[in-house]
């Protein structure tokens, strides 16, 4: 089986409105055919749907409970619908402590070979106060408008692929672009 095939991961507020569920629906649906136990749907910042969107997952959700689980990541637990919270657990995650935030941080530096002054790594790391997810979006969001749009690339590199080599034209990020850039 390709590994598309047996999990989903679906950034939830791109698509405020359900309109992914018939893909879900399909997902949910089919059985695995070589391995055993459930197949895991993740929906990411799940609390930007919509409460038809929700009452739509709802409903995908107790059909097939059978052989999918749902995750459901979000920053506001009191913006998913009672109907969908009853039908879940509940994990809340504290901030991470600033060493294993920069430890991170600094790692993705310098695999996306990011030219950031140490002041610029703090202001990053006090903006994003222990989460993880906001402190990279700002990295990501700084070192593209420090690029300039023209120059700056698509994406951060993923998983094992090869950062392309900054811009010659990059300034490096300092502590003002950073909140300039938020």
């Amino acid at each position: 089986a390709r590994a598309r095939d047996t999990h989903r991961l679906i950034p939830a507020s791109r698509r405020r409105r359900i309109s992914r569920a018939p893909q879900i629906k399909e997902f949910a649906g089919t059985k695995r055919l070589f391995s055993s136990g459930f197949k895991p749907v993740v929906l990411d910042e799940a609390d930007a749907m919509t409460q038809d969107a929700q009452a739509a997952l709802r409903r995908v959700v107790e059909q097939y409970s059978r052989n999918t689980r749902f995750c459901m990541i979000c920053n506001y637990v009191t913006k998913i619908i009672p109907a969908l919270q009853s039908r879940c657990t509940k994990f809340r995650f504290a901030p991470l402590q600033g060493e294993q935030v920069r430890s991170r941080v600094d790692h993705v530096i310098a695999a996306e070979r990011i030219d950031i002054t140490p002041g610029g790594v703090d202001a990053l790391l006090e903006l994003g106060n222990g989460d993880m997810r906001r402190i990279l979006n700002v990295l990501q969001a700084t070192a593209v408008a420090a690029a300039g749009s023209s120059a700056a690339p698509a994406a951060m590199a993923v998983d094992g692929d090869d950062a392309p080599p900054a811009p010659a034209s990059a300034r490096a990020i300092d502590r003002n672009t950073v909140y300039e850039c938020t």
